[in-house]
């Protein structure tokens, strides 16, 4: 089992045992016969009761595989379902629910202990951690230290001392980085502690769990909102469409998802028919002759990507994150720029930090940084400020300085063309 499986089989665990415990304890408690007025309360929070007790375990860094070892796991476990009680019977008390009678929750504690500590035991066991992680250091670089191969055998870990070439394979792998002073000063990674050094530690699915819930009920709401308030554009852009030249409305195109999974994005259509038939896959240029008269202005006010609110809801993208590529041109970013891979973490999105710092025609290694950056430093605020510098930059129309011709040029030089 790897970490992320491990991770995913102890959050199920937990809202499970959680609840178990206290339907125990209720039994106990009355003898077998629950009454209706306290069970009735306690459905009725059990939901709420359920997320604080993981946001607690989640506190005390207790969905880490690779932390502490059993007797450390089980004193994390001991304290978070502790605080989580206490936060439980205080809601309860608050909004005058009678859900957690004090025998209860003297009885539910102790059996939540035994469960979900024992789960960690049992199951932590079965980690094999060498295939699902990739170990970075710093340690070639004078005055760091300890070696990377000596960390690395003790975490039971790869030791990768060229760390572009790691971070390709970081969608599958959890990322473990022994710091310097100046990694630890500029870089927000999660802090952990293994044999008693300090780790960054980035997991495989790039965000934490619940980062990852959160991000998605914002992506429903957002593009739920988007599509309601450009439904009234839709009849027009339609018939601007197809006034333009044969061809359907909306096409699709395979895109490269999270985990680089094939996906078909969609997108108004902004070109002639059958734009690549003789070209093959070619980037869109300044004053494309392929790009329609009407196709141009979907291009130049962001109309042409609305139809990609419907990925977002699909759960293909999401709002904000790295833009999808199409998979030959990934297939040549790959050979050409180390680490390029690590923009896979998360889902593409339809618009990022790249595109608000940038502009289109911004060369793909920067485009990387500003995607390795936002993953490093994700928080919902930072979202929420992408998202307004789009609206921005759409109301103030910027132009665009043509279409990564560098990157074309580049292409070229590697093919030797």
């Amino acid at each position: 089992m790897n970490s992320r499986a491990l991770r995913f089989s102890w959050i199920l665990g937990d809202v499970f045992f959680v609840n178990l415990a206290y339907v125990t304890a209720f039994l106990i408690r009355f003898g077998g016969a629950i009454p209706a007025r306290n069970f009735e309360s306690f459905l009725l929070m059990a939901p709420l009761v359920t997320v604080v007790t993981l946001l607690a375990l989640g506190l005390m860094d207790l969905y880490t595989p690779a932390n502490g070892d059993r007797t450390e796991v089980l004193i994390g476990v001991l304290l978070a379902l502790a605080l989580s009680n206490i936060l439980s019977a205080g809601l309860t008390y608050y909004v005058g629910a009678v859900a957690f009678p004090r025998g209860v929750l003297a009885i539910g504690f102790p059996l939540q202990v035994m469960l979900m500590g024992g789960m960690r035991a049992v199951t932590k066991s079965r980690l094999t951690g060498a295939p699902s992680a990739v170990w970075l250091s710093r340690s070639r670089v004078p005055g760091t230290g300890r070696s990377a191969e000596t960390q690395a055998e003790a975490f039971g870990l790869q030791s990768r001392d060229d760390i572009a070439a790691a971070l390709d394979q970081s969608a599958d792998s959890d990322l473990y980085l022994y710091p310097t002073a100046l990694d630890l000063m500029i870089s927000s990674m999660q802090l952990s502690c293994i044999h008693d050094s300090p780790v960054l530690h980035l997991p495989a699915s790039g965000l934490a769990a619940f980062d990852r819930s959160l991000k998605r009920c914002s992506d429903l709401v957002l593009a739920g909102l988007g599509l309601v308030l450009t439904a009234p554009l839709l009849p027009f852009i339609a018939l601007g469409i197809k006034l333009s030249g044969p061809g359907p409305v909306v096409y699709s195109q395979v895109r490269l998802g999270r985990g680089m999974v094939r996906f078909r994005l969609y997108k108004f259509r902004t070109m002639v028919m059958d734009a690549e038939e003789e070209t093959g896959p070619t980037l869109a240029e300044e004053n494309d002759a392929r790009v329609t008269p009407f196709g141009s202005v979907l291009r130049r006010l962001r109309i042409d990507e609305i139809p990609q609110l419907v990925n977002v809801l699909k759960g293909d993208m999401s709002v904000v994150g790295p833009r999808p590529e199409r998979p030959y041109f990934v297939e040549q970013l790959q050979r050409e720029i180390p680490g390029y891979g690590f923009r896979f973490l998360v889902k593409p999105g339809l618009t990022g930090l790249a595109q608000v710092m940038g502009n289109y025609d911004t060369a793909p290694e920067d485009k990387l940084l500003f995607d390795i950056y936002y993953i490093l430093n994700h928080s919902h605020l930072q979202d929420l400020k992408i998202v307004l510098q789009t609206a921005k930059a759409l109301l103030l129309l910027r132009k665009t300085r043509g279409v990564l011709r560098r990157r074309e040029e580049r292409a070229s030089s590697s093919l030797g063309i």
